[in-house]
């Protein structure tokens, strides 16, 4: 009898063992199970229609209208809608709903569980105005930063000095993001109080007491730096400024020394410079090799001779300044495998009634190419090969075209020689990379040549690039002939049977310049007139280029050039006298 108790015991269980779930199943079919929450809103028993409903509702309620920001006696706030706040509750249901009916029956049994006992909370999905939110962040930390001093240890005459700095503050950015983040997911209107850092803060006399006994025990000690046959000076006055009372910023300090250091002492290596003479190559300048102090391991070297100094009884520690030789190119012990046998190309331009100004920055574009070499398989850049352009450099202002103007500016008159080794450039027959025509017909440019036969250059950009395919190198040599107003560049190489032929110049849609502009100008005195821009016929322009070799067509194409009609413009003075 017992057995059969037993029996029908374990019966009923195994069938309310089956039947729970299969009942639980169908009481939820189509809903969110009981205790599924997204930030604590309870959607349980909700088909995912009226949870949406539900979560939306709740959302509006709850959505702060404003961020709060406090530091202190100051407050800040971003209105939500300012930002575009919004929140994908189509996602967020979808994901509630799925929440006990994805993966293996002992994961779904799992979550089923948690969700009864209300362990299971779904963060929502947002999105804003990122852009608009670090606007915000970047004017709190414009009223609230300050950047401080950093302590400073000075050795001037036979005393130290120990300026202490000034402790500055600064917002952390990235944690007050991290909190406007998380109050909008959780709907949270609590202020924000704002995070900060202390920055530089000011040592106590303890530490400044230090820093004296060890820029004491510095004086009158050194590092010396030894390459090849010159000695680098650490003197006593640098050692002590490295010091701070924070290993960091002494790290950071030698680290700045050490950059300022290597751009003193670095050295790019420079290409001989030849010139052709009489059938033959002559050096006109010498290479020399180039130097890169090597600035990670020097200051490895500092940081550790520091901390022998100050610790040890020794006046001066001597090592080799880690640096590497970079060997120029060209050198003159290179001459016979150059390649460079006679003139492969030459162009011309002249420049009558050009300014004092112009002609000087002429000449000085022109020595700056006299000279250099241009190596097989290179690509040339005009404006890399001039440099800068600048006052420095030797140039003086004059008038240049920019953004469609004639304007001063400083290397007027650098276009005469991009011009002219453009007519080299195609009578020498080699690949053009990359040339612009003017804005405008420049009468300079037209002086015994046709139109069409220029090149603008600005650094950057525009360029004028060509290729040295010839598979020897080629120099580049310049001639200045200010008595004539004339300018010719020579290009020296070696032959190999290419024959260029320019033709069939034209000029058409010839369009007269607009009326002249007057611009009133309070800077002149009244009734005064300067002419600032220049009036030129628009047209456009074209011609044909080919290069053969031995009957076989190497280069073709048809150069076009549109200029347009350009005002004459004056100033017309309306100020006092």
């Amino acid at each position: 009898m017992l057995k059969k108790i037993t029996l029908l015991v374990i019966l009923n269980f195994l069938v309310i063992s089956l039947l729970v779930p299969v009942v639980y199943e169908v009481a939820y079919y189509g809903k969110v199970y009981p205790g599924v929450m997204v930030e604590k809103i309870d959607l349980g028993n909700l088909t995912p229609q009226k949870s949406q409903e539900k979560l939306e509702k709740e959302i509006t309620k709850k959505i702060p209208q404003e961020i709060v920001f406090q530091l202190e006696d100051q407050t800040w706030r971003i209105n939500t809608q300012d930002i575009n706040l919004k929140f994908n509750t189509t996602q967020v249901v979808s994901l509630a709903y799925r929440t006990g009916r994805q993966g293996n029956l002992i994961n779904k049994t799992k979550e089923k569980i948690a969700a009864w006992k209300e362990e299971i909370n779904i963060g929502l999905q947002w999105q804003f105005d990122q852009e608009k939110i670090d606007n915000q962040v970047d004017l709190i930390a414009k009223a609230i930063d300050v950047p401080g001093k950093a302590t400073q240890v000075f050795y001037q005459g036979t005393r130290i000095f120990v300026n202490p700095g000034q402790e500055g503050l600064s917002l952390d950015q990235r944690k007050l993001k991290e909190f406007i983040s998380s109050r909008i997911a959780h709907l949270d209107s609590q202020p924000i109080i704002i995070p900060t850092r202390t920055i530089n803060p000011i040592p106590d006399q303890e530490a400044i007491n230090k820093l004296q006994q060890q820029a004491q025990t510095l004086v009158g000690k050194k590092i010396i730096l030894k390459l090849e046959e010159e000695d680098f000076l650490i003197a006593d006055t640098d050692l002590v400024s490295f010091l701070h009372y924070n290993p960091s910023i002494i790290d950071n300090n030698i680290t700045d020394w050490v950059s300022n250091f290597s751009a003193a002492v670095n050295r790019s290596p420079k290409n001989a410079k030849f010139d052709f003479q009489n059938n033959s190559l002559i050096i006109i300048e010498p290479s020399w090799s180039g130097r890169k102090v090597t600035e990670e391991d020097l200051t490895v070297i500092i940081q550790e001779a520091l901390g022998k100094l100050i610790n040890q009884p020794e006046k001066e520690l001597v090592y080799s300044l880690p640096a590497e030789t970079i060997p120029a190119k060209i050198k003159a012990e290179n001459i016979d495998i150059l390649g460079i046998k006679e003139k492969i190309g030459q162009g011309e331009s002249f420049f009558r009634g050009s300014s004092s100004a112009r002609i000087h920055n002429i000449k000085t574009a022109a020595e700056k190419l006299n000279g250099q070499l241009i190596a097989p398989e290179e690509i040339f850049s005009f404006n890399k090969s001039i440099e800068e352009i600048s006052t420095q450099a030797g140039y003086q202002t004059g008038y240049i075209i920019k953004d469609g103007q004639t304007i001063p500016g400083v290397g007027g008159g650098v276009c005469q020689v991009s011009t002219t080794m453009f007519r080299t450039i195609l009578n020498a027959g080699l690949p053009i990379e990359e040339r612009h025509p003017h804005a405008y017909r420049v009468g300079v440019y037209e002086q015994e040549s046709h139109p069409g036969l220029d090149a603008t250059v600005f650094a950057p950009s525009p360029d004028l690039k060509f290729k040295n395919d010839t598979g020897y190198y080629i120099l580049i040599q310049t001639h200045f002939f200010p008595q004539d107003w004339r300018l010719v560049i020579d290009f020296y190489g070696t032959q190999d049977g290419r024959i260029s032929n320019l033709s069939n110049f034209r000029l058409w849609d010839i369009a007269p310049p607009p009326p002249a502009l007057y611009i009133d100008d309070s800077s002149l005195p009244e009734g005064e007139i300067k002419q600032i821009d220049w009036a030129a016929y628009g047209a456009k322009a074209a011609f044909d280029w080919e290069v053969t070799r031995n009957g076989k067509i190497l280069q073709k194409d048809t150069f076009y050039s549109y200029y347009q009609p350009w005002q004459a413009k004056y100033l017309r003075g309306t100020g006092g006298n």
